[in-house]
């Protein structure tokens, strides 16, 4: 026989113990026969942490109910001794940490998402818990070894032996201070660290200086071929366009503006151009005199695709936006006399869209031979013939007073257009964020009252229009007889 005082059981440093229905006592006495039938328990255990946010703004979504298992194993069958039920837990935030689960591979779930009157959040579980749930395994065997390796660096991080002068020795606790958070923040964020994240719908908020918009009774839909928003800007304006992107994560409620690097912004810009006669014409006269005032018609009417920046306040990752300078062209003559501009977001996995309508508005002139003058008068008196077919009048030395009234109207066309030419602009540097402040004021030359491009002449590429009204007067002596013939009697 023999007598066995221990069992020594190796699997990644972890700490075991008898099950419950296991024989084993330490210096038992086996006399003969096979030794087997005793079940060790692995009680090592392991800390993860389970975030599960709205987007990269890291924002609740709700009170979530989650699921822990041992990959292989049900965990009902060793609730003992690890005496807690590890199956489901409850987070209220975004980011909770949970001590002493088993030190093995885990499955972790989320099963399902609550608001605050305890109402099911149906589309957010459904994307954790839909046809093909998300589950993700993390890996906790080894974590304590990471521990242990903490633990030698705080006790290192206050060293008493040592010859070094006071101030090298606040500099060693000072880096190994800062050694220690950088650990520790990696060890959470690696390999103890499990994401669960739900980004929502994107969405493209669009915003433009200068609009003169004023009415409210239209309808996109039926009017604009279901464009996204309308838009109205006097003949060859400049104006800035912001794009804004961001996730609904639940509506009304929780919203995101921080997006993936991955994603692209494609501008297709109509505004500036049109399908009118003379347009080609239109384009080459301005170029013979600044080809720059060209571009900015015609900018971004094959498609632009603009990278996506962000703001970033004390190093803070704030709102998505895309900012850019545009000018409206000549009007649109033909009904529903709008422009188009289409912006697409490109890199993401759903098509996200918005179609700005704009309107025009100016004189437009169709040239000679499309328009005429209506003359009008008022009568200079009104001549009756007696009564009586044989009865004829006769009026002579007539003396009449005459007032002539004319009126005219007239329009000029300046065919130079320059972003020289056009109203001030005043902003402030807060619109270089997210371009980069130093590139940004350099481009646009940014003073006090900040004039972008320069536009600040007059009107340059706008219809005139002008009205001039006269009037005279003179007297003149005349006679007149009605005639004699009975037949013509009255004329």
């Amino acid at each position: 026989g023999s007598r066995v005082d221990y069992v020594d059981l190796t699997y990644h440093g972890h700490e075991f113990i008898p099950s419950p229905e296991s024989t084993f006592e330490s210096g038992m006495v086996i006399e003969e026969g096979y030794y087997g039938d005793n079940d060790f328990v692995d009680v090592e255990k392991a800390r993860v942490i389970v975030e599960i946010v709205g987007g990269l703004c890291d924002k609740r979504l709700g009170r979530s109910t989650v699921h822990m298992k041992i990959v292989g194993c049900d965990w009902n069958k060793v609730t003992k001794p690890q005496l807690v039920d590890l199956e489901t837990f409850t987070q209220s935030g975004p980011r909770q940490i949970y001590n002493s689960v088993p030190a093995h591979l885990l499955d972790i779930q989320v099963r399902e998402i609550r608001d605050r009157d305890n109402g099911n959040i149906e589309h957010i579980s459904n994307f954790f818990q839909g046809t093909q749930p998300i589950v993700r395994t993390i890996d906790l065997r080894d974590t304590n070894a990471a521990d242990v390796a903490i633990e030698k660096a705080e006790g290192s991080e206050n060293p008493t032996n040592t010859s070094k002068g006071i101030t090298e020795e606040e500099e060693l606790k000072g880096d190994t201070r800062n050694s220690l958070e950088t650990t520790k923040k990696d060890e959470e964020e690696g390999m103890e660290l499990v994401r669960f994240q739900y980004d929502g719908k994107l969405m493209l908020e669009f915003e433009t200086t200068g609009d003169e918009l004023a009415c409210t009774s239209y309808s996109l839909q039926d009017e604009y071929e279901g464009a996204d928003s309308l838009h109205v800007f006097p003949y060859m304006t400049g104006f800035r366009i912001t794009i804004k992107p961001k996730y609904e994560i639940i509506a009304g409620e929780v919203y995101c503006d921080i997006v993936d690097d991955n994603l692209k912004l494609r501008v297709i810009n109509q505004v500036g151009i049109d399908d009118n006669e003379g347009f080609d014409e239109f384009l080459a006269e301005m170029r013979k005199q600044n080809e720059a005032q060209v571009e900015i018609l015609e900018k971004c009417r094959d498609g632009c695709v603009y990278d996506i920046a962000h703001d970033y306040v004390n190093g803070t990752q704030l709102g998505a936006n895309v900012m850019d300078f545009f000018a409206a062209g000549r009007p649109n003559i033909a009904a529903p006399y709008v422009k188009y501009m289409d912006l697409s977001i490109e890199g993401g996995t759903a098509s996200t869209t918005h179609k700005a309508a704009f309107v025009i508005t100016g004189y437009f002139s169709k040239g000679p031979g499309n328009s005429f003058a209506l003359p009008t008068h008022k009568p200079i008196m009104v001549l009756r013939d007696p009564p009586g077919g044989l009865s004829y009048a006769t009026y002579e030395n007539v003396k009449t007073t005459i007032e002539l009234e004319t009126s005219s109207t007239s329009t000029t066309l300046h065919h130079h257009f320059g972003v020289d030419f056009k109203t001030t602009v005043e902003m402030a540097v807060e619109l270089c964020v997210g371009l980069g402040a130093a590139s940004c004021e350099e481009l646009f030359r940014f003073d006090t009252d900040v004039k972008v491009f320069g536009y600040e002449h007059d009107l340059g590429g706008i219809v005139q229009k002008s009205e001039e009204t006269r009037s005279s007067q003179f007297t003149t002596t005349w006679s007149y007889q009605t005639s004699t013939d009975p037949w013509t009697a009255g004329a």
